[in-house]
């Protein structure tokens, strides 16, 4: 049986053959079949359902003519309901979702994903009913696992309990399929549990900011990442706001919400080599922005392998919207004692008509506008420029991080 993997767009190359590299070591008669090459413009639709997902798979097939007796399986950061995988065995279509698996785990992420490829390829061509999954984890594959440690026993076990292996003969499936299937999983569990022993203890190196012979440079312990000029101003940036993602001091940004051309300006002129960058709008564009940042992300898997590299790798903050709704709601209280200064004044200046309390109410209006420019502001900075090096989320972070630009 051919099992043909892709990904929504050629970004998203490196995980897939990664994973692809993973399975090839399968016995069986699973054959795996690696596509890089599809693209799906997914800018203009809406991902919130299971649907919309296996209609992504649907157009897979069509375009490369897939037939309907093949799996087709999407690798891929798109997520929905918090699912990391799931399947349709009608269709024989599946997903599995790349992202949020460094919530429980350490271990390489092709691992995981591989795993996850196994587990519902038996499920999808065995026809399992999900009604059957364990609601109560017991280390099986077909654990529902409603929390994070469900996961975690799951994949520290990599087993299958004797009524699922029942199930599983009953939709169809072999027992020889079942024992290759069983021991790929069991190398993978010797590979999680080594990997996940192996990271829990694994610090970061030394994150140095320098500039040598008037040129701006990254180094990650004694290495020199060799960033291209627009993604080493794209790293700086972050690096300089120290994890602070899209709050970055108010200086980077004009009224407009937009990077400030003044420190753009300072910020090519101090460093030779960040001179002719074109920076340009990616910060205000969420396509430029998202392409150069996976290409830092690729450049730092490269230089450190991805045991190191996830110290420094660039995400999105998940914190961002809980910072930005604190700071506008304070904005807002800030605002409506404001406007309880200019009704007391305004009641003043009837009884005295000073010239004084008119300019000071006029100033207090002023303020009062500024402030309402700056509620706007953060929401459009987080959805413009939502991103954080992954070594600034640690609470220590100033260990191993160093600005040395002076």
């Amino acid at each position: 049986m051919n099992i043909h993997l892709f990904s929504i767009n050629s970004d998203q190359n490196n995980l897939l053959n990664e994973t692809f590299n993973e399975l090839k070591n399968f016995k069986g008669q699973f054959e795996f079949v690696l596509n890089t090459e599809y693209n799906h413009n997914i800018e203009f639709e809406n991902i919130n359902s299971f649907d919309s997902l296996f209609d992504i798979c649907n157009d897979f097939r069509k375009k490369n003519k897939i037939p309907a007796t093949d799996i087709a399986i999407l690798i891929s950061p798109l997520s929905y309901s918090g699912f990391f995988s799931f399947y349709n065995s009608k269709s024989k279509n599946i997903f599995v979702c790349t992202e949020h698996w460094e919530l429980f785990s350490n271990a390489e992420k092709k691992v995981l994903v591989a795993y996850q490829v196994i587990e519902n390829i038996l499920q999808c061509v065995s026809n399992f009913n999900p009604k059957h999954a364990h609601q109560k984890s017991i280390g099986c594959i077909n654990d529902m696992c409603n929390s994070k440690i469900d996961i975690t026993l799951k994949l520290r076990t990599a087993d299958i309990c004797t009524t699922c292996i029942k199930e599983f003969i009953k939709g169809g499936l072999s027992n020889a399929t079942l024992f290759q299937s069983m021991k790929f999983l069991e190398d993978l569990r010797s590979n999680f549990l080594l990997q996940d022993s192996y990271n829990k203890n694994l610090k970061p190196l030394n994150l140095s900011v320098r500039k040598k012979n008037n040129n701006l440079e990254i180094w990650i312990g004694e290495n020199f990442i060799k960033f291209t000029k627009t993604e080493l101003f794209l790293y700086y940036i972050l690096a300089s706001a120290e994890g602070l993602g899209n709050n970055f001091s108010e200086k980077i940004y004009d009224k407009k919400g937009e990077l400030i051309n003044q420190f753009l300006i300072d910020s090519m002129s101090n460093f030779g080599n960040l001179r002719s960058a074109n920076i340009g709008s990616y910060y205000l564009n969420a396509e430029k922005t998202a392409k150069y940042i996976n290409g830092i992300n690729n450049k730092l898997n490269e230089t450190l392998g991805f045991n190191l590299a996830k110290f420094y790798i660039i995400k999105k903050n998940s914190h961002d919207e809980i910072a930005i709704e604190k700071l506008v709601q304070e904005i807002k209280k800030e605002v409506e004692n404001l406007k309880s200064e200019i009704k007391l004044l305004v009641k003043n200046k009837v009884k005295t008509n000073t010239r004084e309390t008119a300019e000071e109410i006029s100033k207090l209006e002023i303020k009062i506008k500024n402030l309402e420019k700056r509620i706007e502001n953060p929401i459009q900075r987080a959805k413009a420029f939502p991103y954080v090096i992954q070594l600034f989320t640690r609470k220590d972070y100033k260990e191993f991080y160093e600005l040395a630009i002076n």
